[in-house]
């Protein structure tokens, strides 16, 4: 996201987005260290393990997942990377808040728990109208439009952020599907995916072997 001068990153994923992450931020000409701001929308590991790469940002992370994170719960989600989270506590970039907050003009920060106590949703105008970042508090589009989420802690309170998400969106990027559409479906983000996954099988561990399904 840019607003202003001002550049922006919702999450940063975790070690498997590593190698592909770095290398198609600088082709879009957005080095790591050109990002002002990092967002995150919850603390679990797969949102939040290249928080260290992007060192001139400040890392905004809500209070109550960081007050849950640094209770030392590891027995409760040990989806907390716990010495990420002490390294986040220690640097003097950290941001945390309370409640709802403005980020900057044009982008509003709204507490949705649930998925973790502080998970937060960033709310943006786009081309595709009021877009709602939402982390894993909507996980992908088939929660969405089915109503069955992967539902952590109190089912009262998680259900009560869907639903201010799902009032305000035309659109969400979920944490773990592309963009899309709320009224139609549609996917909104250019270009196909399919499915593979990407081993090491061979002593070099730089040598990749990609396997996809049998057409």
């Amino acid at each position: 996201m840019e607003t202003g001068k001002r550049k922006m990153l919702f999450d940063t994923g975790g070690f498997g987005q590593r190698r592909e992450l770095f290398p198609r931020l600088k082709a879009m000409g957005h080095p790591a260290e050109s990002f002002e701001i990092v967002v995150l929308s919850h603390a679990h590991w797969d949102h939040m393990m290249n928080v260290p790469y992007f060192s001139n940002a400040d890392i905004y992370l809500h209070a109550e997942d960081m007050k849950f994170a640094n209770a030392k719960v590891q027995d409760v989600d040990r989806a907390y990377p716990l010495p990420y989270m002490r390294d986040l506590l220690s640097t003097r970039h950290l941001r945390c808040w309370e409640g709802d907050s403005t980020l900057v003009e044009g982008v509003q920060l709204i507490h949705t728990p649930g998925h973790t106590p502080g998970s937060i949703s960033a709310v943006v105008e786009t081309e595709w109208g009021r877009t709602v970042l939402c982390g894993d508090t909507i996980k992908n589009r088939a929660e969405y439009f089915s109503e069955e989420y992967d539902v952590r802690g109190d089912e009262q309170t998680f259900h009560a952020g869907v639903k201010r998400i799902r009032a305000l969106a035309d659109a969400i990027a979920p944490g773990h599907d592309r963009p899309f559409d709320t009224k139609s479906g549609k996917y909104l983000a250019d270009g196909d995916r399919e499915p593979a996954i990407i081993a090491n099988f061979e002593k070099n561990i730089q040598k990749e072997s990609v396997c996809k399904p049998m057409p």
